[in-house]
């Protein structure tokens, strides 16, 4: 049952940015293949980025604090993390429309 909830919110997540690509490509008189393309690649990076643990960005603000005032003065040490992506349906949706938009308009 979990993973038809999963399919189900990965079709609606391809959906609703078909439907955002659509939107784009009717308003700015764009290229469908093209808006899906980009669109594609954009909630693919929002989405990682926003579901992504560790990396450059807390590495950056946890290296900001080690050096601060307040961390020399609390004996904070500087701990280095690596990132991780947790994988779930916005993810994947977002990935496989971006897949999909890039194959079928270079494929044209």
């Amino acid at each position: 049952m979990k993973k038809l909830w999963f399919t189900i919110f990965t079709v609606l997540v391809m959906a609703v940015e078909f439907g955002i690509s659509y939107l784009i490509s009717y308003q700015l008189n764009y290229q469908l293949l093209g808006s899906m393309f980009l669109v594609g690649l954009v909630s693919s990076l929002v989405t990682i980025f926003f579901s992504s643990t560790g990396g450059i960005v807390s590495n950056y603000h946890e290296s900001e604090l080690a050096t601060s005032y307040i961390g020399w003065k609390n004996g904070y040490k500087f701990k280095r993390t690596l990132g991780s992506v947790s994988v779930n349906c916005f993810n994947i949706g977002s990935v496989l429309f971006f897949v999909i938009g890039f194959v079928v308009a270079f494929a044209i």
